[in-house]
């Protein structure tokens, strides 16, 4: 737990900065084994991930969305009934996929706004299609 509470509050006093209230949030319930409530979901994105196609992902309480970076590949896991996250359930819950897939593209867009209005290269663009 100590690098949770250093990674989160840590990083942006060092660098000077807070972050967004969108994007903060209590690590405390953790101490009482209580989830931690987020006002959205958590969003990563790896643009030169070696797990191809998955260089996306959003976490929303037990869920998880894999994305491609084309946005047009989807996994779904649950993080806690499925140990090793090795189940994709995206063909079994395509409502969840879709929901979870409009807050991705929310997230991203204004990631990579905030990217590109801070100086940092825009990702790179997505493998074209094999046909």
């Amino acid at each position: 737990m100590t690098a949770g509470l250093m990674s989160t509050q840590m990083v942006p006093m060092v660098a000077g900065s807070r972050l967004p209230p969108a994007m903060e949030w209590s690590l405390v319930p953790l101490l009482g084994g209580k989830p931690i409530v987020r006002p959205q979901p958590l969003y990563c994105q790896y643009d030169r991930a070696i797990s191809r196609p998955w260089s996306l992902a959003l976490r929303d309480g037990p869920w998880k969305l894999l994305a491609d970076a084309g946005q047009e590949k989807f996994a779904l896991l649950n993080v806690v009934e499925g140990a090793g996250e090795s189940k994709d359930l995206a063909s079994v819950q395509p409502e969840r996929v879709k929901s979870l897939a409009v807050a991705l593209q929310k997230l991203h867009a204004s990631v990579n706004l905030d990217g590109a209005k801070s100086g940092n290269p825009p990702p790179p663009a997505p493998a074209p299609k094999k046909k």
